[in-house]
């Protein structure tokens, strides 16, 4: 199942504290996303080049 993350929805940043656990983010532009306190797991997947600890998100455990 694809899903499109857009990260902008009219100017506003919507995936401020999200659970990102085990998605596929390969391909979604996350510039100018607020990822602060968003989660992830270690089988998230990010673009090429992007830093989720820059961007202030938070590795959970699969616990």
């Amino acid at each position: 199942m694809r899903t499109k993350i857009n990260a902008k929805a009219k100017g506003t940043h919507v995936l401020h504290l999200a659970r990102m656990m085990s998605t596929n983010l390969r391909q979604a532009n996350l510039k100018g996303a607020n990822l602060e306190k968003a989660d992830y797991d270690p089988n998230t997947n990010f673009p090429q080049d992007f830093d989720p600890v820059k961007a202030g998100m938070q590795i959970k455990s699969e616990n």
